[in-house]
């Protein structure tokens, strides 16, 4: 267990819950390889989760898993993100199941509200500009245009490093790895100057 670990798993939480979720972890990280970030994923998740349900975390009924839904929205979370919660401890049963009799978790099925968004909720091409303009440094004006002109997340860029960048006589191929794992984005337009910019004072160190 790693000390940032034990930070967000604290003493305070019930031994039995605390100790399945450690177990939890440790079996990501030796068997499965995760990262560390999905170590903290996993940790901040199910430590949520445990704080929602308290002594039913580790053996709940169907009615626990609504009123987890409920309270996980009552902290202003969106669907998206409580079918994040929903799927981490999902994940957590199933690695428990074979000391289980039953899994409510896997069984509940969640639906969330699918919300179309109307074409002025989008961001324009002038307010995305005015964005870049008012961006204090090269870095924030790399990032704002990579997210827009390249349809990246910003979780993918801020893993980017120097040798993930290539240029060629029209754009530049960047290498990112995101939710759906490691893909190439091509990106082409007025950006080039200034990320040639931001990588010429970049760490080249690897992945």
């Amino acid at each position: 267990m790693l000390e940032n670990e034990s930070r967000l798993l604290p003493n305070a939480y019930p031994a039995e819950a605390r100790d399945s979720i450690k177990a939890f972890l440790d079996h990501g990280r030796i068997r499965k390889g995760w990262s560390a970030h999905r170590i903290y994923y996993y940790s901040v998740r199910l430590r949520i989760t445990l704080e929602c349900l308290g002594d039913s975390f580790l053996d709940p009924v169907p009615e626990d898993v609504t009123a987890l839904i409920s309270g996980l929205r009552g902290r202003g979370n969106s669907d998206r993100t409580v079918m994040d919660y929903l799927d981490a401890y999902r994940r957590f049963f199933r690695w428990r199941k074979g000391t289980l009799g039953s899994d409510p978790v896997g069984a509940f099925e969640f639906r969330s509200a699918k919300k179309s968004k109307r074409p002025e909720d989008l961001i324009t091409s002038d307010e995305v500009q005015r964005l870049i303009d008012h961006a204090t440094n090269d870095r924030d004006r790399a990032l704002i245009s990579l997210l827009c002109d390249g349809g990246c997340r910003i979780s993918e860029l801020l893993t980017m490093r120097k040798p993930d960048v290539n240029f060629d006589e029209h754009g530049m191929m960047i290498a990112v790895i995101g939710k759906t794992g490691y893909r190439h984005v091509y990106v082409i337009g007025k950006i080039r100057s200034v990320i040639e910019e931001v990588v010429a004072v970049a760490p080249g160190s690897p992945r």
